[in-house]
């Protein structure tokens, strides 16, 4: 194993806070923050050539709806879907392992 980059960790660490935030806005009905959140990570994924990433964020903004609604299954989806990029199979950053809480969409944990 390589040296990690220190740099690239920090940045992968600042996009699960954003993703978390992001989650827990939507669950109190925060669209707005909810959708500054996704559009963040949207623009972080695309400035790190993960377009896969990038296009999923964006659904997830177009998805929550206008302010004061609830998320939907489709919000809950495309979050499932993110979380699935960030933490396997897509290489977008260091694995950081997913788990699921009661009155939660996702949680990601460091």
């Amino acid at each position: 194993m390589g040296p990690i980059d220190e740099d690239a960790a920090l940045r992968f660490a600042q996009l699960c806070a954003d993703a978390i935030a992001m989650n827990d806005a939507a669950l109190v009905s925060d669209s707005d923050e909810a959708r500054f959140r996704a559009r963040m990570i949207a623009d972080w994924a695309l400035d790190m050539g993960r377009a896969t990433a990038a296009g999923t964020a964006s659904h997830i903004e177009r998805f929550l709806g206008p302010c004061r609604a609830e998320p939907g299954q489709r919000y809950v989806n495309v979050m499932r879907r993110l979380a699935k990029l960030m933490t396997g199979g897509h290489a977008l950053g260091p694995r950081f392992k997913r788990r699921s809480t009661v009155g939660k969409v996702c949680i990601l944990s460091l």
